[in-house]
């Protein structure tokens, strides 16, 4: 990875903000075997991303200007480090079986997620480590309260939150064969 700056920036036009959707996925099995058969990064952006058979990326569709992820450069001058903290905000409403199933899945494992830009891009957070998930589930008090769950991932990761294809992130909701 290059430590010197290869261009400048131009501010580009308005965009929306906010995440549409997020796609995660284990990183390991149950019995701690790495689920990614192929991973490769250029120039910031993913270009192979595939699963171990049987392993498949899956959807989780939220409500508008609910999600949000960061990515914060952390380190230090004196001891010459760098690396990143991701952390992925995914709110689900509601409190069906399937939903607290899936939220215990992703308390105990390490997930990688994928968020869907409402500007139309997708970028990876939790690739390397797996995001560590705590979820807060709310009943509410007034009708008009929340009655769901906020899951927060987080990692420490030594890459930056990559850009990733389309086409990629809609193979990796087919299971690997």
């Amino acid at each position: 990875m290059s430590e010197t700056i290869s261009g400048g920036y131009n501010e580009l036009c308005d965009v929306p903000g906010g995440v549409d959707t997020h796609y995660a996925f284990p990183l390991r099995d149950e019995d701690g075997v790495s689920t990614i058969d192929t991973y490769t990064v250029v120039d910031g952006v993913v270009t192979a991303l595939t699963l171990t058979s049987g392993f498949q990326s899956f959807a989780f569709n939220v409500e508008a200007e609910t999600g949000s992820f960061t990515v914060d450069s952390i380190g230090d001058k004196a001891t010459g480090s760098n690396a990143y903290t991701h952390t992925s905000i995914m709110i689900f409403h509601g409190n069906t079986a399937e939903n607290l199933v899936n939220i215990h899945a992703m308390n105990v494992g390490r997930h990688a997620v994928i968020h869907a830009l409402a500007d139309g891009t997708f970028e990876l957070l939790h690739m390397t480590n797996g995001g560590k998930n705590q979820s807060g589930r709310a009943s509410g008090t007034a009708y008009s309260d929340m009655n769901g769950t906020t899951l927060t991932l987080t990692s420490n990761e030594k890459l930056y939150a990559p850009k990733i294809p389309a086409n990629i992130v809609e193979a990796l909701l087919i299971p690997a064969s």
